[in-house]
């Protein structure tokens, strides 16, 4: 008899229990459920604000050959947002998730002049620019800078002045200063 109450008492509190996780579960889920359609309303127009339109292309000499590790800067001519980027080992380059807009697109390597080009870009759009360089110039530049001389030789004298306290200050044991011309090898006494 206390085997069956006890029992009937642990299917009550299980019944009670699950009957509780219900309610809860019910709650949480309808908090679940309003979470994430607030979060989906204040999220979406946040995703439909991404730019996908872009900018791709290759850089390439006047023979056609193509051009690696050409610098190509691309520039929003509207606010002065740059971006840059290298070309691959075909001479091909791309920019992504660009905004609608007006843009400068240029291309420098070394040994060849500047291509630039300016592109309208719609939303959406990938606009397809190739950029020719022609080979440039060899500049050399040499700066000659003028400097004091460091021997005068528009003069052969051989001379110094000393002052007094120069003089006194010699270790010179007679403390003669004719002895000095002895030091000078121009000098024959």
């Amino acid at each position: 008899m206390k085997m069956a109450r006890s029992m009937q008492g642990f299917v009550s509190f299980e019944n009670t229990t699950r009957w509780s996780l219900k309610t809860v579960m019910g709650t949480f889920g309808n908090l679940t459920l309003k979470f994430v359609w607030l979060f989906s309303l204040v999220v979406s127009p946040a995703a439909f604000a991404q730019f996908n339109a872009g900018v791709q292309g290759s850089v390439q000499d006047s023979t056609g050959a193509s051009i690696a590790g050409a610098t190509i800067t691309l520039t929003n001519a509207d606010n002065k947002v740059t971006q840059a980027t290298q070309s691959d080992a075909g001479g091909v380059f791309r920019f992504a998730s660009l905004g609608p807009g007006n843009y400068t697109v240029s291309a420098t390597a070394k040994g060849f002049s500047t291509a630039q080009t300016e592109i309208v870009l719609n939303a959406g759009e990938t606009r397809d620019v190739p950029l020719t360089v022609s080979v440039g110039q060899v500049a050399t530049s040499v700066t000659v800078t003028t400097q004091a001389a460091l021997l005068d030789t528009s003069d052969s004298r051989n001379q110094q002045t000393l002052d007094t306290v120069a003089l006194q200050n010699l270790p010179l044991a007679a403390r003669n200063p004719t002895a000095l011309l002895e030091l000078d090898h121009a000098v024959i006494l």
